[in-house]
Formats: C-alpha cells, sequence, structure tokens
C-alpha cells in the first residue's frame, strides 16, 4: 500500500518539528498561539515604553520651561520697576538740587512734589505694593499719604542696601535705589526711594508656575536669605532651600539628576538663576503626581496585559475542552483497545465531528470485535481439528515398539512388569483419545507426561528421565492439553536419533514474572545452527504444517497470547533445550 507522505519541515526547521512532535495537540496550539502573541505584546510593551518615557521627558522639559519663562516674567517687571527707581531718584534729587527751600512752606511745596512723584511710581506697577523717599538731609519720609521724619532704622537700611537694589526689612520685600553723595564718607544718598514688592501678586505669578497639586516654586536670594514662595509651600520650601542652598549658585546638583528625596518622597526639581536680579527660582512637583497620569497609563497597559493572559487561558481552557479532551478520550480508548480490551464504548455528547468520530469508532469496535470473534472461533475449530489429527496420528514405530516389548515381557515371564507396563499404555491411549476438555489442570498434563516417560523407560531402561517437582500452587493452573508430552517426545525421536545408551532428559517447570516455562533438556546430539534457524522458522511460518512441536506451538499461542510459545536453543547439558512458556491469565 502506497504511504501518503504528511506535511513535513524543511530542514532547517526539522530539529523544532521534531521538538513541537514532543508536544500534545494542546500544547502545540498554546505554543503556536504564544509565538503569535508574545512579540506582539513585547512590540506593544516596547511602543508603551518608549511613549511613556518621552512623555516623562516632554512633562519635565515642560516644567524647566515654564520655571524659566515665570522666572524671566519676574526679572522683566522687575527691571522696568528698577528702571522708575532710577529715574524717579534723579528726578527727586534734581528737585533737591534746585529748590531753595528756606522755610517751612517751600518745604512743604518739595514735599508735596515729591509725593507726587511717589504715588505715580506707586501706581506704575501692580507689583509694588508701596513706595517711599527718604530724604536724609531733610530729616524725612515721604510715602503716598504722609510725611513723617526718618526713624533710626531708615537710614541704615535703606541708605546701605546694595547696587543690586533687593532689601528685607520689616517682614517686606523692598527695591531701592540711593542716589549718592560720593562727597560724604558715610555713603549717605541725597535721597533713597524704595519700593516694597507685592507679594500677593509675586506669588500668585509663583502659583502659576507649576501646574501640578502639592507642587509649588520658590523666588530666593541664597545671599541674603530672604524668600517669597507660592501657597502652601512654605515647609517644603524652606526645606529644599536648605538643602541645595550651598550648591545652587553654580547649578548644583540639578543639572545631572534632577530628582531629590525628601521626607521619604521623590520630587522633581527645577532650578534657574537670574543675573541680571541676582536671584534664584526652585520649582518642584512629587514625582507621584506629575506622572500620575503615565502610572495609570501603566496600570491600563498591566490590566489589559492581565486581560490578554485571562483571554489565553480561556482560549487555552477552551481548546482543552474541546479539542484536546476529546482526543484525549480518543486516544484512551484506542489505547485501551491495544491492550485487548474490545468492550470499549465512546458516547457521543456533542452532534460534531468528534461526535461523528466517537460514534464511528464504537460502531468500528463492534465489527472488528465481530470479526475477531469470527476469526477466533474459526482459528480454535481449526486448532480443535488439528489436536484431533495429532491424537489420532499415534505413531506407529511407537505402538509397533510397545507391543514388541510387551510381548517380550510376557514371553520372559516377567509378569509383574508386563502388567505395569500395559497400565502404562491403557493410561497413555486413553488421555490422548479424549477430546471433550480444550483446557486442563498442569497437574493432569504432568501426570500424563510422565505415564509416557514410564513406558520409554521400560522401552529404553538406558535413557534416564527426571522430573523436578511442581509447585502445589500450580497444580491447578489450566493449561492447553497435550502440550508437555510432544516436547519429551521430540527429545526421544530427534535428541538421540534412536540411540539411547546412557542418555538424560531433564523436565522442569519454572515459574515467574507472571509465566510459567516447561523446560525440557537433553544430552542428545544436540542440533546445527542452520538446522535451529530452519526450525524456528517453521514454528513462525503459517504454511499449515500440523507436527508436534508446531501444532503446541499454535494451539499455545492462540490461547495464552502471542508472547506465549515455543523457543529452542542449545542446551549446557549438550543437546537441545527446549522452553514452552505460558503467559499466565491475571
Amino acid at each position: 500500500m502506497k504511504e501518503i507522505p504528511g506535511i513535513g519541515a524543511s530542514k532547517g526547521g526539522s530539529r523544532f518539528a521534531m521538538r513541537m512532535r514532543r508536544f500534545s495537540i494542546l500544547g502545540r496550539l498554546i505554543v503556536s498561539l504564544l509565538i503569535i502573541i508574545i512579540p506582539l505584546y513585547a512590540l506593544n510593551f516596547v511602543l508603551n515604553e518608549t511613549s511613556a518615557n518621552t512623555n516623562k521627558k516632554e512633562m519635565t522639559q515642560n516644567l524647566q520651561e515654564s520655571s524659566r519663562m515665570f522666572h524671566k516674567l519676574l526679572e522683566t517687571e522687575l527691571q522696568q520697576i528698577s528702571m522708575l527707581l532710577n529715574k524717579n531718584t534723579i528726578k527727586i534729587a534734581l528737585l533737591m538740587t534746585g529748590s531753595e527751600a528756606s522755610g517751612s512752606a517751600e518745604e512743604l511745596q518739595l514735599k508735596m512734589n515729591i509725593q507726587n512723584i511717589v504715588i505715580e511710581m506707586q501706581n506704575a506697577s501692580h507689583y509694588i505694593r508701596k513706595a517711599q523717599a527718604i530724604l536724609p538731609t531733610m530729616g524725612s519720609k515721604v510715602t503716598y499719604n504722609e510725611f513723617s521724619r526718618i526713624s533710626e532704622e531708615d537710614l541704615p537700611t535703606f541708605g546701605l542696601a546694595p547696587t543690586r537694589g533687593f532689601v528685607n526689612w520689616r517682614n517686606g520685600l523692598y527695591m531701592t535705589v540711593p542716589y549718592l553723595n560720593n562727597g560724604i564718607d558715610e555713603r549717605r544718598g541725597v535721597v533713597v526711594l524704595a519700593a516694597q514688592l507685592d507679594e500677593p501678586s509675586i506669588r500668585e505669578v509663583l502659583n502659576n508656575v507649576v501646574g501640578y497639586e502639592e507642587g509649588g516654586a520658590i523666588w530666593f536670594d541664597p545671599e541674603m536669605g530672604w524668600s517669597v514662595t507660592s501657597s502652601g509651600t512654605h515647609a517644603i520650601g524652606a526645606k529644599l532651600v536648605d538643602l541645595l542652598k550651598q550648591n545652587v549658585q553654580n547649578g548644583g546638583p540639578l543639572d545631572n539628576n534632577p530628582y531629590i528625596t525628601l521626607d521619604k518622597r521623590d520630587y522633581f526639581v527645577s532650578y534657574s538663576y537670574s543675573s541680571v536680579l541676582g536671584t534664584s527660582m526652585l520649582t518642584y512637583a512629587p514625582t507621584d503626581i506629575i506622572f500620575n497620569s503615565l502610572k495609570r497609563y501603566r496600570l491600563n497597559f498591566q490590566i489589559m496585559s492581565v486581560l490578554a493572559l485571562g483571554i489565553i487561558v480561556f482560549i487555552s481552557i477552551w481548546i482543552y475542552r474541546t479539542v484536546h479532551n476529546p482526543l484525549q478520550i480518543l486516544t484512551k480508548a484506542f489505547r485501551e483497545v491495544e491492550k485487548g480490551r474490545m468492550d470499549v464504548s465512546i458516547r457521543a455528547i456533542n452532534d460534531d465531528e468528534f461526535g461523528y468520530i466517537y460514534t464511528r469508532f464504537t460502531i468500528m469496535l463492534g465489527r472488528l470485535k465481530e470479526t475477531i470473534h469470527n476469526v477466533y472461533e474459526l482459528e480454535i475449530r481449526n486448532q480443535r481439528s488439528e489436536l484431533k489429527r495429532l491424537q489420532a496420528q499415534i505413531n506407529p514405530h511407537f505402538l509397533y515398539n510397545s507391543f514388541f516389548v510387551l510381548s517380550r515381557l510376557v514371553r520372559r515371564g516377567d509378569n509383574d512388569k508386563a502388567t505395569q507396563f500395559a497400565q502404562f499404555l491403557g493410561q497413555y491411549f486413553q488421555f490422548i483419545t479424549r477430546d471433550h476438555e480444550d483446557l486442563i489442570e498442569l497437574e493432569r498434563e504432568l501426570e500424563h507426561a510422565r505415564t509416557y516417560a514410564d513406558i520409554q523407560a521400560i522401552c529404553h531402561p538406558r535413557l534416564q528421565i527426571a522430573f523436578a517437582p511442581l509447585p502445589r500452587a500450580y497444580w491447578k493452573v489450566l493449561v492447553p492439553r497435550l502440550i508437555l508430552q510432544p516436547l519429551i517426545e521430540n527429545a526421544y525421536k530427534h535428541g538421540f536419533n534412536e540411540k539411547y545408551s546412557n542418555g538424560e532428559i531433564a523436565v522442569r517447570i519454572e515459574t515467574g514474572r507472571g509465566e510459567i516455562r516447561l523446560v525440557v533438556e537433553d544430552t542428545g546430539q544436540g542440533i546445527g545452527a542452520e538446522e535451529l534457524e530452519q526450525l524456528k522458522a517453521r514454528l513462525d511460518a503459517d504454511d499449515g504444517d500440523s507436527s508436534g512441536l508446531v501444532n503446541v506451538h499454535r494451539r499455545v499461542r492462540l490461547y495464552r497470547g502471542g508472547d506465549s510459545g515455543i523457543s529452542i536453543s542449545a542446551s549446557t547439558m549438550g543437546g537441545v533445550k527446549i522452553e514452552l512458556k505460558l503467559r499466565m491469565e491475571e
């Protein structure tokens, strides 16, 4: 029959194909599913991580750019205030230089003119909360609503202000521009114009720098020690300033690592420095809030991964229930049939392909069982016919010799032995002519073999035969009848070639490993290798040969299975060893 080749793999994929064959169909389906899903999942994971890192980078860059932009905004506004201070300071100085106030009226008019400039200055920017002019030469201080005397703290505070003009005095932040008289050693100016900055307005700007909850901004001068913070950031802002105070002047460690851990919480910190104002801007936000959207994104991805895994598990279970489990049931049924069980039946539950296969399998097995039964019955009948033919085939030579021996014993007057010999012959022919029993007890089969050996012992007294005892546990074991005596007859007939002087035959029964072995060995002339192979071929051939050994071999295999039967080999006694193996019934 021509074999149709299956769909094979190339040489390059043969190893993979061989490994895949080791898996069950369910395993192959799952592996195939994973081969498709894992690369897609890995690609999706890489793309998600790349997008997340890009978004993370953009978020931090936006935060840094926002810090620089708002710092630049303050710098622009405060530069304008500084220009106004310079302009109006010169204007007041010119008024005072050109005035020749010698009385109270002229001095009052001068102060009112200066007051107008102060009011104009105060209204020039919403970042100015209060403006005032300090007149050291007149000992007066002019604000938008009053004239007062200079206090003891005014002149040291504002008169000696640094040139960049920030003064932190009485919980207020001032910008000052002194107009100095170089001829005075104490560097006391003729006029000092000071503008108190409106911290709520500055704080409003700082509140807009960071758009994240629990984030904030700090505008500060690390040298002079003042700072303005956004709303709600006083405590954390002070800690951050203290932490970075020694480093921020040169850019600090934030250039390489903008992340700082404070109070067991990670913060993203952005720093910028204004060389124009000499101030610093520090913005910060908790990383868990900044990247909260990314965390939600990753969480959604993880949820989708779990859902995908659940889908894979669901599909695997579905494949198991709809494909693998029915195949496993069918495979199990085939294995039971291989063991010889023909009563296997598979009930079809679903009206699908497997239901059709189950139904056809049951029908096919029923027909096969019926065919096997018919063949078995036919084989049994054939074997019975062969057994009857074997029983009917009384060896004439054996019969003639038996009568001659009996006649010699009678003539010799050995009546006792003649009587015994006649009894042995009667028992022998009585056994072989019975045909109503196919199976007999092993004890009876052994007894018949001894009867035959007793007859041969009288005929050939120089040939010795020894029977090993049969264990009592095996007396009642049923075996096909007439299986041991043909083995002993073969030893007499072919082992010694009609030369029986000083010969020995050993008969023993061995048990173990779920089988019984009937062993017959002799000290005869042995058998050649070629003749041994021919005899083995005769045992396995199906050519209608029904001689003694072949008949025994076939009947034993029919009753006890294909692993039972006769094996022939050279004996350690010098002759031939015939071993008949019978598999025990479970």
